[in-house]
């Protein structure tokens, strides 16, 4: 039977692991769990970085300007997991919210789709 306490000491390998190890669990009102992790946003014109992430969306800092409702397409960044600049998401979602926060822009997204790239999904 899996121990959960176990994956707590185990160094992440994956981004499941990593999630688990290292993340704060919200799950008030929210149609998913959410997680704080903080990756590597990379936007059309500028970056962010990741405050909390869910399978349906995720919430994120930048100083680019977003409206409710844009549709955006967006990397992100897995170095944390595999320092590899392959290792990456393609994301594609849309806007639900937006407040500004401490000089910057707090974006809410929900996805609409997503996916996972690396070294090894390019060969073959």
């Amino acid at each position: 039977m899996f121990d959960q306490t176990q994956r707590f000491r185990a160094t992440p390998r994956t981004v499941r692991d990593m999630i688990v190890v290292h993340a704060e669990e919200f799950t008030k009102g929210r149609q998913a769990q959410r997680y704080r992790l903080a990756l590597t946003v990379e936007l059309e014109h500028g970056t962010g970085r990741t405050r909390d992430i869910s399978s349906s969306g995720m919430f994120f800092m930048t100083d680019q300007f977003f409206t409710l409702g844009q549709s955006i397409r967006f990397t992100l960044l897995l170095e944390h997991v595999d320092p590899s600049p392959s290792s990456h998401v393609q994301c594609q979602g849309t806007v639900v919210r937006v407040e500004p926060q401490e000089g910057h822009l707090g974006v809410a997204v929900a996805f609409t789709e997503y996916r996972f790239e690396s070294p090894l999904s390019r060969i073959g």
